[in-house]
């Protein structure tokens, strides 16, 4: 397994906002990895380690991740209360936890890694885990039920190629909520140091490419926000919510 320095581990799973403050709960002692503590920011580590940081505070969910999704539900007043959902890039499980705290009846937690999800996630019976688990390998033999809503933080991928491997296993009415980042979409020449997007002209035509991308294939646009907080190393993030009916519609026509 591929090998990472602690402190960029943190910064990539979301577990701190900044490298400087992952140095600095590492220092501190605040980060466990497997079942022992390791003080050491340049430590040598799986990329598929167990991490956990000891909170300084409660935290709400199991990664920021999940601040991002309650900002997007609420903003988009999305109710998923009994639905069945679908978490591509699933990850520590920051999007899992804040659907099955919001009410979902079933989430299939869907990540390429393992051992990623957090583990008060896997021995919850809402959450389906399904790990080394790649977006377009997904058929109805991994999920048994018909989708209701499909949310999305998918890194190193461009999400305009997310959609169509998972319509077969929507529902009619199905809808989607997710994650944009910039810095996975940009050029490479508009990506900047450790890989930070700057530039709000990128950031609008980013947005503006994957708004023309979902209304290409048939979807249609719900609305797009500013995540309610930054990404890994600060950089700015975006959600868009999609009413997928008629993209389903469309595909069930044409098959």
């Amino acid at each position: 397994m591929a090998k990472i320095r602690l402190d960029e581990l943190l910064l990539k799973r979301e577990l701190v906002e900044t490298i400087q403050e992952a140095r600095a709960r590492i220092m501190a002692g605040e980060i466990i990895v497997g079942e022992g503590r390791l003080d050491k920011a340049g430590l040598l580590v799986d990329d598929g380690s167990s991490v956990r940081v000891r909170s300084r505070r409660p935290q709400k969910y199991v990664s920021r991740g999940g601040l991002k999704l309650e900002g997007a539900l609420k903003s988009f007043e999305l109710d998923v209360n009994d639905l069945v959902c679908l978490d591509l890039g699933a990850s520590t499980g920051g999007f899992t936890d804040c659907l099955v705290r919001s009410g979902a009846r079933t989430v299939y937690a869907v990540d390429v890694g393992y051992g990623l999800l957090d583990w008060s996630l896997r021995g919850n019976h809402k959450v389906v885990c399904l790990e080394r688990t790649h977006v377009a390998e997904l058929t109805k033999d991994h999920i048994k039920e018909s989708i209701d809503l499909v949310v999305a933080d998918l890194s190193f991928n461009s999400l305009i190629r997310l959609i169509p491997p998972v319509l077969p296993l929507l529902k009619a009415q199905a809808f989607a909520v997710l994650l944009i980042k910039p810095q996975f979409e940009a050029r490479k020449d508009e990506v900047g140091e450790r890989g930070i997007v700057t530039d709000p002209v990128v950031h609008k035509r980013v947005c503006d490419e994957i708004v023309r991308s979902m209304e290409g294939l048939g979807a249609r646009v719900i609305g797009l926000i500013e995540s309610p907080i930054f990404g890994t190393g600060g950089n700015r993030e975006f959600l868009i919510a999609l009413d997928l009916d008629s993209i389903r519609s469309n595909l069930l026509k044409d098959a």
